[in-house]
């Protein structure tokens, strides 16, 4: 299409083939250009002015086009195209700042308040310098600078808080107000020896205070709350953010607050409360109110905190507001613990456990331990688990009690974690109670337990312990006979391999795969790991999927080069499971050959065994066919295979890599796999691109 041919359409009477027009423009004589773009930019209609603002942004290459913007900013009395023109000119960033850094001499007072408009576009730190010019300009130029220095400052937050501070010690309110909300605006925390004189005046007020907020100084919470007790509307909801910022501050500033908040009467706290309670769409004016009661630390505060805490909208704001009640969210945690639903309970019960303090902890353990003998289980784990934070030696009685093999193995579990740390800290007590129970009681695994924490003998000797584990793991129950396993992997002996290989034919899978997991941690007293030939039996005789897997994973824990002639056998022609665990224990072993192995498992059919394989070789440093191999998989059949090769080349930047991933694009027909390609390029160039998500198919094909 001809210039003229735009031109004629650009003068039409439709203002939608005016704009049709604009995109059109680039098709008309390059020197046209800057012509054209202004007539658009000045059009009648807002539509097509706004599409020559988006169409501006595909000639930021033009200087012409450029120094045509920047001259539309002089005087004249077009306001629609003044204000196009700074809109466009955004586009043009660090050439734009330079333009009208030039013009800025020749322009009248509106255009340099258009051009400060403009800069503020730019982002561009460099456009803080040109804006320093304009603080001492006409106040409606100085204003617009003062907005724009905050706009763009955000690139320069230092040098941006320098130029607005110097506005706030003028004579100018209107300065001083802009440049305040600007701080704000950043998150600059004034100094408060600045802000106090501005609280006093009326205009600046408000920002001030939310200022004030911002500083976290402790004198700022007394005027906070003061503003509070008597704001309504929109002004109560900015203090209520402004207080919601200043609380979740430094500690001192929350101290601050709440002893200034105890002087509000009780209609503005009334008001605090009913703002959460309320069923508004305003979502964040409820969260700050959250934050604000949090620090009333009231009895009604927290209970109405507790009810936010079940609201996954506010989970987070009620967690930091609990965390600021003190003890009255012990107290009303305490009541909640007994009402409810059990999942209501369990939740009381574990905000119990992490904010329990000194001060509170008797009120805390109590209910605590009440809820021990709750009946539901969900309430009884967390219980156990708060114990295991909070609780005194009488927390070994109730873990005892629930290891008990009648007792849900969710709950089980609980229990030998608040053993554990329980023993830790009591262990004189835990002791006690273990020599008390013998290895084919009920109460095994509670002996078990503490055999494992415990750095010196439960028992008086250790070989009295590596005794009582091995009777133990012969006991009726397979839970007790699974946690004696579990402890026996400590005691490096062949006597501990024989009780960890007993316990691969035991009739319960979980003393199976305790046992495997145990021959993997057994070590001699020389550290070398002694249950690697056990474990090989276990891979090559056990049918059983998941123990195999078991097994190829302990193999792994062992590090034991011995391990490496079957590990790669399995690498190479083991089912897809076997084969990732095999390929992984071998990235775990240290030893000639382990390279060899995972170029061999990069043959397997299964393409999520060649990625298990490709992933280990990338981390390889010492050896580089590990490299060379991972790049000779951007030829493998699978396009799921060759899209991970090229990501993980991506790590590597020399110029080898980056020549061998542009000669697979031109070859590569999968979307997904040229579209990692390009974007490793780009990133390689510190391009980010943005990735597509693969087909909810699958993979491999």
């Amino acid at each position: 299409m001809t210039t003229s041919d735009v031109e004629k359409k650009l003068r039409s009477a439709e203002p939608e083939e005016r704009r049709r027009a604009v995109g059109e423009l680039a098709s008309a004589d390059e020197s046209d250009w800057p012509r054209l773009l202004v007539r658009a930019l000045g059009d009648p209609d807002w539509r097509v002015r706004k599409e020559a603002v988006i169409a501006s942004r595909g000639f930021v290459a033009s200087r012409e086009v450029l120094d045509a913007l920047v001259h539309v900013l002089g005087p004249g009395d077009d306001v629609g195209l003044r204000n196009a023109a700074v809109e466009a000119l955004s586009a043009f960033g660090p050439a734009a700042v330079e333009a009208l850094q030039k013009a800025m001499p020749k322009l009248d007072p509106d255009g340099r308040k258009l051009a400060a408009e403009a800069l503020a576009g730019s982002g561009d730190p460099a456009a803080l310098d040109v804006l320093e010019t304009l603080l001492d300009d006409e106040p409606n130029v100085r204003a617009a600078a003062i907005d724009a220095i905050a706009t763009v400052g955000a690139a320069d937050v230092d040098r941006a808080t320098v130029l607005l501070e110097r506005c706030l010690v003028t004579d100018d309110t209107l300065a001083a107000l802009g440049a305040l909300e600007g701080l704000n605006r950043l998150g600059v925390s004034v100094a408060w020896a600045m802000l106090r004189p501005l609280l006093s005046v009326p205009v600046l007020r408000e920002a001030a205070l939310v200022a004030a907020a911002l500083s976290g100084h402790t004198d700022a919470a007394a005027p906070l709350a003061r503003a509070l007790a008597s704001a309504h509307g929109r002004m109560f909801r900015t203090l209520t953010g402004a207080l919601a910022t200043y609380v979740a501050n430094e500690p001192s500033a929350r101290k601050a607050a709440r002893a200034a908040l105890a002087q509000l009467d009780e209609a503005t706290r009334r008001r605090l409360i009913d703002q959460v309670r309320s069923q508004t769409d305003d979502a964040e004016g409820r969260k700050s109110a959250l934050l604000v009661v949090g620090a009333l630390g009231t009895s009604d505060a927290a209970d109405v905190v507790l009810d936010a805490l079940s609201d996954d909208r506010f989970a987070a704001e009620a967690e930091q507001a609990l965390d600021m009640l003190g003890p009255a969210a012990i107290l009303a945690l305490a009541r909640r613990a007994r009402t409810g639903s059990p999942h209501a309970r369990a939740a009381c019960v574990e905000q119990l456990g992490r904010l329990a303090e000194p001060s509170t902890l008797v009120i805390a353990c109590q209910a605590i331990t009440d809820a021990t003998e709750d009946g539901a289980p969900e309430v009884v784990r967390a219980a156990l688990s708060a114990l295991a934070q909070i609780g005194d030696e009488n927390t070994l009685g109730f873990a005892a009690r629930w290891l008990a093999p009648s007792a849900p193995r969710s709950v089980r579990q609980a229990a030998q974690q608040a053993l554990a740390a329980s023993a830790e800290r009591f262990p004189d007590a835990a002791r006690a109670l273990a020599r008390e129970i013998t290895p084919d009681s009920v109460d095994a695994a509670f002996a078990a337990v503490v055999i494992s924490v415990l750095p010196d003998p439960a028992f008086e000797t250790t070989a009295d312990d590596a005794a009582f584990l091995a009777e133990a793991a012969s006991n009726e129950h397979a839970s007790i006979r699974r946690a004696a396993i579990e402890a026996i992997a400590r005691f490096g002996a062949p006597a501990a391999v024989e009780a960890a290989s007993f316990g691969v034919t035991d009739e319960a899978q979980e003393v199976q795969l305790a046992a495997i997991r145990a021959l993997g941690r057994i070590r001699n007293a020389a550290g070398h790991p002694i249950g690697t030939a056990r474990l090989l039996e276990v891979v090559k005789t056990f049918s059983d999927e998941g123990l195999a897997v078991a097994a190829l994973e302990a193999l792994g824990e062992t590090g034991d080069p011995g391990a490496l002639d079957v590990l790669r056998g399995v690498a190479r022609e083991g089912g897809a499971m076997r084969a990732v665990a095999a390929v992984e224990a071998i990235g775990h072993i240290d030893a000639p050959g382990r390279v060899d192995a995972l170029i061999i498992a990069l043959s397997h059919g299964e393409p999520e065994v060649v990625k298990a394989a490709l992933r280990t070789l990338s981390r390889e440093e010492k050896d580089p066919r590990g490299a060379a191999h991972v790049a000779a998989c951007l030829d493998h059949e699978a396009w799921d295979v060759r899209r991970l090769a090229a990501e993980l080349l991506g790590r590597r930047s020399d110029p080898t890599t980056k020549h061998l991933l542009r000669q697979r694009l031109i070859g590569e027909q999968e979307p997904l796999v040229r579209e990692e390609i390009q974007r490793t390029l780009a990133e390689a160039e510190g391009i980010p691109v943005r990735r597509t998500m693969p087909p909810l198919g699958g993979g491999s094909g």
